[in-house]
């Protein structure tokens, strides 16, 4: 009878089977380390005033003209006024006077607000990680050991204090929710400016293919490079003008439009600044 592989495994000596196995387990744990999904992802781009080619109050403009324009930053940073300290869910934090959080994004978390503002990753390394899953053999290596947790600070109530915090890789789902904290003062550092062309327009489109209505497209790039924008055009009907156009932070008031000429007649009450908008194009205004 052929001798199989099964069979010289099951001829090895303990020791060495112990060894292959540990081997196995190891790679294993380190390519589930490495694939674990980020926790948290960059906040969203900050836009800031850019002087110069808005449209005037009252003024009459043809297709394509860009009547609001902002550029990119990148997120804010905050720093603790104040000493603070959270024992949540068995993890214990105390930051003093003068932490700095950075900006950031939960993904898949619509009941947190787009920004929030995180600790560095209270991050267990690899060597910890995997003796924990070796601890509950090959099986704990599919399952999740992972030490990674950091709280994430936000301002529930727009007073200017970070008054919640959420723990981010809770393992217990009665433990991911925000909650209320101890409510700290903070002084923000605003995100620097992305420069090299990183900007977002409003461009207006006059019908534009749409019959009966008005457009404006939403324009992004970053450092020189356009990015896609979901929902990038937005429309008017003509027949309810004047009316009132919000995209993100802007607010635009559509007075009359000439249809043999295909223009408009807009007032700007506000600009795209400022404002958000995040890594995938979707605006936001403060």
């Amino acid at each position: 009878m052929t001798e199989t592989a099964l069979d010289r495994f099951k001829a090895l000596p303990g020791s060495a089977v112990r060894k292959i196995a540990v081997s196995l387990l190891a790679a294993v744990s380190l390519m589930l380390i490495g694939a674990a999904k980020p926790d948290v992802s960059p906040a969203p781009y900050s836009l800031l005033p850019a002087p110069g080619d808005e449209v005037q109050p009252d003024e009459d403009v043809a297709p394509g003209h860009i009547v609001a324009r902002a550029l990119l930053a990148g997120g804010d940073a905050v720093q603790l006024v104040a000493p603070l300290s959270l024992d949540y869910s068995s993890e214990k934090r105390r930051w003093d006077r003068y932490q700095m959080l950075d900006a950031s994004h939960v993904p898949d978390r619509p009941d947190l607000p787009a920004t929030v503002f995180c600790e560095w990753r209270n991050d267990g390394s690899a060597g910890k990680q995997l003796a924990g899953q070796m601890l509950f053999g090959l099986v704990g290596a599919l399952r999740s050991t992972s030490l990674k947790t950091r709280f994430c600070l936000f301002d529930g109530d727009g007073d200017g204090m970070l008054d919640h915090a959420v723990l981010i890789g809770a393992r217990r789902d009665s433990n991911r929710g925000a909650f209320a904290i101890p409510p700290v003062a903070v002084k923000r550092f605003p995100g620097q400016l992305i420069g090299n062309g990183s900007e977002v327009r409003l461009r207006y489109a006059g019908d534009a293919g749409t019959p009966g209505q008005v457009a404006f497209d939403i324009e992004v790039t970053v450092q020189g490079l356009t990015q896609p924008v979901p929902d990038a055009r937005r429309t008017i009907s003509i027949a309810t003008l004047p009316a009132t156009i919000d995209v993100g932070a802007a607010r635009i008031k559509v007075v009359a439009y000439d249809p043999a000429r295909r223009t408009a007649n807009l007032w700007i009450d506000h600009g795209l600044a400022p404002g958000h908008i995040s890594r995938d194009g979707v605006l936001d205004g403060d």
